[in-house]
């Protein structure tokens, strides 16, 4: 995420960027009426008879992958067993998207495999059901940026928005805490019911700061984007989702030449973003690191899901 956290579930518009750290769904079917799951990154690995699939109490970390399986079998009306394979180059514990993209991989997977021929939109529309079904109050920007790749302007129920190509020069910086998304959500909205004209007007500022941004990053004017990050978060500390540590790497960022820092999501923990001329961003990589932080190696902008 970009810009747009937690306005964003609330119908305003965010920017969010793909990156290039790809998570594997392989399925085949099986002749033995059985749901084989090998997720080996999660040290995971189960079969569930098919009558049993749709009272199978899945464990959190697999219950993206469950749900999935049930919805799209429900929906197409499937009964084949299936073995489905998962793996992936990023850990769950980044917050960077992993149940957008194992349920969106997935989903094309199957589509592929049983000859449905799912658009992306209609891809979309099953995905984010899943998602909500088991976050509860979501946007689906996570989901859209998994499917259509690129860097987007997302806003729920709009015709989605891919940015023209400019490989942004930022830093992703993974706080050490892992963030409860569902919690961070919930703390907002919370905050929304007792002091709705308050939030309302952060909503309304974060969504104007949208706005300017797409036009920045489509221009590559990272400086004003970098202002306009700075503000953003200001915002989101208001929100009261920000943390000590996610603030201290930002000043820490601000203070060695970042253009701009914020966090990305939904706050609490998980990662940074920081905006930082290439002639110093090996130099500030390192200062970061030196300071707790720890820098995922990644290229933005990069394709929604495909098949290998």
């Amino acid at each position: 995420m970009l810009m747009g956290e937690h306005a964003v579930v609330y119908g305003k518009p965010a920017l969010v960027t793909a990156l290039s750290c790809r998570l594997t769904v392989s399925v085949k079917k099986n002749s033995f009426s059985d749901i084989n799951i090998n997720a080996r990154d999660l040290e995971y690995k189960t079969s569930i008879p098919l009558p049993d699939l749709y009272r199978y109490q899945a464990p959190r970390q697999m219950a993206f992958i469950i749900k999935t399986i049930t919805r799209f079998y429900s929906e197409f009306n499937i009964n084949d067993g299936l073995d489905i394979s998962i793996k992936s180059q990023f850990s769950p514990q980044l917050g960077l998207g992993s149940s957008a993209a194992v349920t969106v991989a997935a989903f094309h997977a199957l589509s592929v495999l049983f000859q449905k021929n799912l658009s992306k939109y209609k891809l979309f529309e099953l995905a984010y059901r899943v998602v909500s079904d088991i976050q509860g109050k979501t946007s689906g920007f996570d989901v859209a940026s998994s499917i259509f790749g690129g860097t987007i302007c997302y806003q729920m129920d709009k015709k989605i928005v891919n940015l023209k190509k400019v490989n942004p020069p930022f830093l992703v910086v993974y706080t050490g805490v892992k963030a409860d998304t569902g919690r961070l959500v919930n703390k907002v909205s919370q905050i929304k019911k007792k002091k709705a004209r308050l939030v309302n007007r952060v909503f309304a500022e974060i969504s104007a700061l949208v706005e300017k941004g797409k036009k920045s990053y489509v221009n590559e004017d990272w400086s004003e984007f970098g202002r306009l990050m700075g503000r953003h978060q200001h915002l989101l500390f208001d929100l009261g989702v920000s943390t000590f540590k996610i603030e201290k790497l930002i000043d820490l960022a601000l203070k060695n030449g970042a253009l701009g820092a914020k966090l990305s999501g939904a706050g609490g923990g998980d990662c940074i973003i920081v905006l930082v001329e290439k002639n110093i961003k090996e130099k500030l990589a390192k200062i970061l690191a030196l300071h707790g932080g720890y820098i995922i190696d990644v290229d933005f902008e990069s394709p929604g899901v495909s098949l290998i």
